[in-house]
């Protein structure tokens, strides 16, 4: 029971993750009768109850009607869930709402025709947790506490449960068409529906748990950085003292090169996670993109240099977008990158310019040409696929996430990327995408 804010200790990353990997098991091996569902949502409260230390919670489904109903609860009334059924913060539409806490019920006035129930239960504060598929509200959980309280590091062990148990949900729900496709396979089209609910319900596991694991993944990355950083400060301010200081440096930079490498590949999963659930969020500004392409050329001119490649560059002056920064700058970056990779150390020619695209929208234009590997005409589709790679894994590292998440990228910014390439003599990859703004064109 939560007698104060204080009482109860903090989950540990490590903790949150085996009850996390023990429900995905729970809800893998879920029987495909109709107790699915409810072994789901005993699991979900079992895994509330260790991961957050309340004692009371409840699990509320939309039903078709589009009303909250009560699916499982620990230490409810019967009494209770009569009063309150029906009640919720949020509607159906609503697209990725935070979760709310209630610290005293009693001193929200939006909760006062419930104030007896509350009462009659035992009830001082409350955290509403909403239960996603696909940034819209399902579902909610709701933790409970005798006393006024915070639930702040509740809200992050009950985030993650709740992630997995909306996706479970809608799991069961496309099985449960899938079994009723297979009743009547009278024709081809129904056949192509089974298939497709059939591949759908075998990656949303798959998904989810790519999300979780690489947010476990990037939590503890952040502070490690931090403390690398300044312990390098530490090191420049007394290397001209001691001598053996500048070795010490130079291990920290190789380091830093591997650990910088870690995590770009935990970002990409990420960021390969929130495109699937689509949660690719952009923060549009005014960006100045001839020099945004200078200063990432200028990044890489020590790799250029060790690896001896030629660059030859064209920029456009001053051509100015309304876009996402980080999110172009990543695009731009991860083809610079993979030219490198790919470009067997020859020449390398890269140009930016302003061009009138479709219906004479200006549009920018990027482009990237190596000399290198390049890529087969049946494997030029699938190198903008999840996970898919054209180069072969021993030779050439990388999870093959990339190309697909800037092509997603561009595409929520209205453009796309596109690639020619021959076998064994390099490839031209060229990304677009509208200036943004009427405005600018003038």
């Amino acid at each position: 029971m939560l007698e104060s804010e204080s009482s109860l200790p903090a989950i540990s990353a490590p903790d949150l993750s085996a009850i996390l990997r023990q429900l995905i098991d729970a809800i893998t091996n879920i029987p495909e009768d109709a107790t699915g569902l409810e072994t789901i949502y005993q699991q979900a409260l079992v895994s509330l109850k260790i991961a957050t230390g309340v004692e009371r919670a409840s699990i509320l489904l939309f039903d078709p009607d589009g009303v909250m109903r009560f699916k499982a609860w620990l230490g409810l009334s019967d009494k209770y869930r009569k009063s309150v059924e029906g009640h919720t913060p949020w509607s159906q539409e609503d697209v990725n709402p935070a979760p709310i806490v209630t610290y005293d019920i009693f001193e929200d006035k939006e909760l006062t025709p419930y104030y007896p129930v509350f009462s009659a239960e035992g009830m001082r504060g409350l955290a509403f947790i909403p239960l996603l598929y696909r940034s819209k509200v399902i579902g909610k959980f709701m933790l409970y506490s005798r006393v006024p309280y915070h639930f702040k590091q509740e809200i992050e062990s009950a985030v993650a449960i709740a992630h997995l148990v909306a996706y479970a949900v809608i799991r069961r729900k496309i099985e449960e068409k899938l079994k009723l496709s297979e009743t009547n396979l009278e024709n081809s089209l129904q056949k192509e529906m089974a298939a497709r609910l059939e591949a759908e319900k075998s990656i949303i596991l798959r998904d989810d748990f790519i999300s979780i694991t690489s947010h476990e993944l990037r939590s503890p990355l952040t502070p490690i950085l931090l403390n690398f950083q300044l312990t390098r400060r530490c090191l420049n301010s007394i290397s001209d003292k001691i001598p053996q200081v500048q070795f010490v440096m130079n291990l920290f930079e190789k380091t830093e090169q591997q650990f910088n490498r870690y995590l770009r590949l935990v970002e990409n999963l990420l960021d390969a996670s929130r495109i699937s659930a689509e949660r690719l969020i952009l923060k549009k500004e005014l960006v100045n993109i001839s020099a945004l392409v200078r200063e990432l050329i200028e990044r890489h001119q020590v790799e250029f240099k060790n690896l001896g490649y030629a660059v030859d560059v064209e920029i456009d002056d001053e051509i100015i977008c309304l876009c996402d920064k980080i999110r172009i700058e990543q695009v731009f970056n991860n083809m610079i990158s993979n030219a490198i990779k790919y470009g067997l150390n020859k020449p390398l020619h890269m140009t930016l310019q302003l061009k009138a695209g479709e219906n004479g929208v200006s549009q920018i234009e990027f482009e990237v040409v190596d000399q290198g590997i390049g890529i087969s005409k049946e494997n030029q589709k699938k190198i903008f696929e999840r996970f898919e790679r054209a180069a072969n894994l021993i030779n050439y590292g990388g999870l093959g996430l990339g190309l697909y998440i800037s092509r997603n990228i561009l595409k929520a910014h209205g453009g796309d990327i596109t690639v020619k390439s021959d076998e064994g003599l390099g490839s031209t990859f060229t990304a677009w995408l509208p200036l943004g703004s009427d405005l600018l064109q003038h």
